[in-house]
């Protein structure tokens, strides 16, 4: 009883009305500090039930832009109208996903995670993009491991690697969020070329989304299927079939990228494009 009250006095410090930007200390200071001590004194072997409720929370928090960002309106000034609970949020979901002791428990959130975080860097407030671009590098780590360079000549790091398909089996809403971003990323690229003297608009996901791809490795074979129609153990309630989750489909999208004019780009994209096919 008394740790989910000691929960409940941090989500109430943490989403605490009139917070500026001058409670933004040090990435939240003690907060998440105070959320990782609950998490932890939970009990080994069975389901953590307070860190199931608290992430659902802490997720809707790192989703919501506040109301100032909701009206449309611009960052002016000392941040503001940045929402401060936004930032609590994505602080303390950094130290909960790079926990190894939380592994087995966080991973069903990390799909959220990526694409709570992915948002979170279309915000026009620098301490949003902050505190995403930080849980995003501990999300990165966790769902496809560090960037694998060790004697690479000997095959060390694509056997190490996550294999494109098993990545998408195992966080399956990724794939249709992410593709749409990049999409919309590489249109973002070819619409401004004109406007920009040929160099288009650098979409704010563009990067986090390559960094990701780059570091899967190519299927082993081709890529799972959906059971055929007609069979009798077909599942009618399995909404995405495997064909659906073909990392090729990245391709197309990433091919365009490659095209942009700032080398930056067109290395990040040759890079996310190897693994593809």
């Amino acid at each position: 009883r008394q740790p989910r009250e000691w929960l409940a006095s941090l989500f109430e410090r943490t989403t605490r009305p009139e917070q500026d930007v001058r409670d933004l200390i040090r990435r939240s200071a003690g907060i998440p500090f105070g959320f990782m001590a609950v998490f932890l004194a939970e009990p080994r072997g069975v389901p953590r039930t307070l860190l199931h409720e608290a992430l659902e929370k802490l997720l809707d928090l790192a989703n919501d832009d506040g109301e100032y960002v909701r009206r449309g309106e611009v960052a002016r000034g000392a941040s503001q109208g940045v929402h401060v609970p936004q930032v609590h949020a994505f602080n303390v979901l950094r130290f909960v996903f790079a926990d190894k002791e939380l592994t087995t428990e966080t991973v069903g959130f990390a799909a959220k995670g990526l694409t709570a975080a992915i948002k979170g860097f279309s915000s026009p407030h620098w301490e949003v993009r902050n505190g995403a671009t930080l849980a995003y590098a501990a999300l990165l780590t966790k769902v496809v491991g560090y960037m694998n360079v060790a004697n690479p000549k000997a095959g060390g790091a694509s056997r190490r690697a996550v294999a494109g398909d098993d990545f998408f089996r195992r966080f399956p809403t990724t794939h249709p969020f992410l593709l749409a971003k990049l999409v919309e990323a590489a249109d973002a690229l070819e619409s401004t070329r004109k406007e920009n003297d040929g160099a288009g608009a650098v979409h704010p996901a563009l990067y986090p989304i390559l960094a990701l791809l780059s570091r899967l490795r190519p299927a082993a074979g081709a890529p799972a299927r959906g059971k055929e129609a007609g069979e009798d153990d077909v599942d009618k309630n399995d909404s995405v079939v495997a064909g659906d989750l073909d990392p090729a489909a990245f391709a197309p999208a990433v091919r365009r990228c490659a095209r942009g004019r700032v080398h930056a780009v067109r290395a990040a994209a040759a890079r996310a494009l190897a693994p593809l096919i």
